[in-house]
């Protein structure tokens, strides 16, 4: 008798467990939230990237030579946001990169791999289909496809917590006689945060900037284009939130000859910087909606 009782109870705990891990199962797929919409078409010549990715050290101004390897180090970031990376360092070229892979990436369903030549991809970014520039390309898409980031968002509007890549390098396929392909994605998670908090750039305008000094004006441009009147700020606190090394002086220097090309290029309508603070004005043509 006590034998058929221990033996129902344990089947009972059984039936109960089976019951409540399906409850669960259920609950777990009811609470699934449906997949992001395919980002939009940013219109001609036009890219976008995420504000925390703007407002933030994760692109620099690194000089050659001077790339390091990170694991889960915190960066400096604009308040709202808090990041940890892990991988290597990425500059303004990798941004370029990276910004010609979102422009292609529109439009497209998340998660759905975009296939682009690699001479176009190249044109993209204002490059020409050598050798050089190739294995260049290579290496900067697996900079970015090995990125990691950890983003804590804390803003009015967005609050939130993402973990993962921000690019994924599906394929490169191609020979040395025959035109290359490159396969890639966007992570569907990463795109649900990026539609919350974007700002949109005009790469024809950036590309544009070049010779010394445009590593860190592209830096800037990045930074200005988030806010439509930027606010003054000390250099003391923008150099790291820049990613920029070297002395504050030194700093000032570079700062100012990319300012110049900024307001050469029309992105800035007036700078100044007066004891140790940089304020900027925003012509109204280099408004974006």
């Amino acid at each position: 008798m006590r034998d058929r009782l221990v033996s129902r109870n344990r089947e009972n705990i059984f039936a109960r467990l089976e019951r409540l891990k399906n409850e669960f199962a259920e609950a777990e797929k009811n609470s699934m939230t449906l997949p992001p919409p395919p980002m939009p078409s940013w219109g001609e010549g036009m890219s976008a990237i995420m504000n925390a990715l703007a407002r933030s050290a994760a692109f620099s101004p690194i000089k050659r030579g001077c790339r390091s390897s990170l694991f889960r180090e915190k960066i400096h970031a604009l308040n709202g946001y808090e990041i940890v990376l892990t991988g290597e360092e990425t500059d303004e070229a990798d941004r370029d990169v990276y910004l010609n892979a979102i422009r292609l990436y529109s439009a497209i369903t998340p998660g759905t791999p975009c296939r682009a030549s690699i001479r176009s991809f190249l044109n993209g970014i204002g490059r020409s289909y050598g050798k050089s520039n190739r294995e260049w390309l290579f290496q900067s898409l697996k900079r970015l496809a090995n990125l990691r980031l950890e983003i804590q968002f804390n803003l009015p509007a967005v609050r939130g917590f993402y973990a993962g890549s921000i690019f994924n390098i599906l394929a490169l396929e191609g020979e040395e006689n025959r035109e290359g392909i490159l396969s890639f994605s966007v992570p569907p998670d990463f795109i649900h945060f990026f539609m919350k908090d974007y700002t949109k750039i005009p790469m024809k305008r950036r590309l544009s900037l070049a010779g010394e000094g445009s590593q860190m004006a592209k830096r800037i441009q990045t930074f200005v284009y988030t806010h439509d009147a930027p606010y003054p700020m000390k250099l003391e606190t923008l150099q790291p939130l820049l990613g920029a090394g070297g002395t504050p002086a030194s700093f000032r220097k570079s700062l100012a000859r990319a300012l110049g090309l900024l307001k050469k290029s029309g992105d800035l309508e007036k700078w100044s910087i007066k004891e140790g603070v940089l304020r900027m004005i925003r012509p109204k043509s280099s408004l974006i909606r």
